[in-house]
């Protein structure tokens, strides 16, 4: 009788074990499938990716001077404190900048398709569920994901799932930030802010409409400005 139930308990020891170690196998080798063209690991970006977005109200009623501005595609107001500046604009991407102050500028850029296209294809294989033909949803379904394997108690498809997302958040947050994620609403504008301005010289915003994403970079501009004019865009030609 002792001897079946050694024998018992040393199958289920060994089944576990199997079990384990095709699930530690499993890991490492979607780990350098997905991670090895960026020479990093897992455990490498997870400390750069645990933040979701905080929701942010766009202070729309700030009583500040202005120019209005059009930049390609782009209009807004862009506002100064005490000389009226004389804007340049190059068309390179619209590099907005002050010819008296070069430091504040702002540089915008029209996302390509191909961009996005891949990205929601890499969505939609780990999760069919989500609707890629809103932009802005699969960004925010990207950025809000926080890294939590547990590679014993997880199933397969769970290690996959984490491991998928937290490689494309790692690679879309924008570098040299202060890792302050902010999510906002503008209407027939929705965005991510990427940055405190009182912490770092420039600030990354995306912005999404409903078929296209832009990106804006305002460098030595307070939170009160960055908010006057994403408050104020409009887009002009899709």
């Amino acid at each position: 009788m002792m001897k079946k139930i050694i024998i018992v308990l040393s199958v289920i020891i060994f089944l576990i074990a199997v079990l384990v170690s095709s699930k530690y196998i499993y890991f490492y080798y979607l780990e350098d499938i997905y991670y090895s063209t960026s020479y990093t690991k897992y455990d490498g970006v997870k400390e750069y990716v645990i933040l979701s977005p905080e929701d942010k109200n766009i202070n729309e009623r700030i009583d500040i001077k202005y120019v209005d501005t059009i930049a390609g595609i782009v209009k807004f107001k862009y506002p100064y404190i005490n000389e009226k500046p004389k804007i340049k604009i190059k068309k390179k991407d619209f590099l907005i900048y002050e010819k008296i102050d070069k430091s504040r500028k702002i540089v915008f850029v029209k996302k390509e398709d191909n961009l996005n296209y891949e990205i929601k294809r890499n969505i939609r294989e780990i999760d069919s569920e989500v609707d890629t033909t809103n932009i802005f949803q699969v960004y925010n379904k990207i950025y809000s994901h926080i890294p939590k394997l547990n590679i014993l108690m997880d199933s397969y498809e769970n290690i996959k799932y984490d491991l998928r997302l937290t490689k494309l958040k790692s690679v879309l947050l924008p570098n040299g930030s202060d890792k302050n994620i902010y999510k906002f609403d503008l209407g027939t504008l929705k965005g991510f802010q990427f940055c405190n301005p009182d912490n770092c010289s420039d600030t990354v915003v995306s912005l999404f409409d409903d078929k296209k994403e832009y990106t804006l970079v305002f460098s030595n501009f307070t939170q009160n400005e960055i908010d006057f004019i994403l408050s104020s865009i409009k887009i002009i030609d899709k």
